[in-house]
């Protein structure tokens, strides 16, 4: 297996349906349904793939840690521990640690083309490169 992780494809196999919806405000969110119980995972139309991606990533981080929802990711959200946990559940999922060497190491260090690779975006992928070296990041 080689990057990108399929996390759309992963999501269905794991029976989460993904909904992309017009919300101002909120980039994703892991919405409960109760009859019948079942989760969905909301994300906002607007957002950019890979955006989306990390979001998806994100929410289904919520999910496997048990955080208790409904979960809505705020565009401007202030991370609380549980945040952080789904952002580097998602980090991982999407980055995995031999994966971003191997590729670092292919191009040189180039993080954009190692981003454009993985579909993350720049930021995530330097945050990501970041905290493999050891070097303080938030996840």
């Amino acid at each position: 297996m080689s990057p990108p992780v399929p996390i759309f494809e992963l999501a269905a196999w794991m029976g989460v349906p993904v909904l992309r919806v017009s919300e101002p405000g909120w980039s994703g969110a892991l919405h409960v349904v109760e009859d019948p119980p079942r989760v969905q995972v909301w994300l906002r139309a607007e957002d950019s793939p890979v955006r989306q991606r990390f979001t998806l990533a994100h929410e289904l981080g919520h999910l496997l840690l048990r955080h208790p929802g409904p979960v809505f990711r705020d565009a401007n959200f202030v991370g609380n521990l549980e945040e952080q946990a789904a952002n580097g559940y998602a980090a991982k999922l999407l980055m995995p640690e031999p994966w971003v060497q191997e590729y670092l190491d292919r191009t040189n260090w180039d993080l954009a083309q190692v981003a454009s690779l993985f579909q993350v975006s720049p930021e995530a992928m330097r945050i990501r490169a970041n905290r493999i070296l050891g070097m303080a990041t938030p996840f």
